[in-house]
């Protein structure tokens, strides 16, 4: 129960395209090394689906992370406690929830070898026909 407490924003977006989710994400040192060696910036102008966004604030003070989806919406947590649900929102909103931390940098992650995706087990009733 205390580790589903923990579940912020940061936990979240590491954890977006995972089946079962990675708990070293609540140590921000391993979330850190993982943005450094498994993801490269981008420009803000050029995000696309999955990139993760961090709001980094006055001495690389990590602010919050999130999940861009698509035009300009993100899936985000804004909280750690359980009363904080997941949700997509529109970026300017999710920005406006942290407009009291200003000011803040928006810092654009890319996996490097992209979101891991499984392709499902083939369905047995189907067969390839070749000619």
């Amino acid at each position: 129960m205390r580790e589903f407490m923990r579940q912020d924003c940061f936990w979240s977006a590491m954890n977006f395209f995972s089946d079962e989710p990675d708990n070293r994400f609540f140590d921000s040192d391993h979330t850190q090394t993982i943005l450094r060696t498994d993801y490269d910036k981008v420009r803000e102008g050029e995000k696309q689906f999955g990139d993760i966004l961090l709001l980094l604030g006055p001495a690389n003070k990590a602010l919050h992370m999130c999940v861009y989806v698509a035009d300009d919406v993100v899936f985000t947590k804004n909280g750690a406690n359980t009363i904080q649900p997941w949700v997509l929102m529109k970026m300017s909103e999710m920005l406006g929830t942290y407009e009291p931390e200003r000011p803040f940098e928006v810092i654009v992650y890319r996996r490097k070898t992209g979101p891991p995706v499984t392709s499902p087990d083939p369905d047995p009733a189907f067969e390839t026909v070749r000619t």
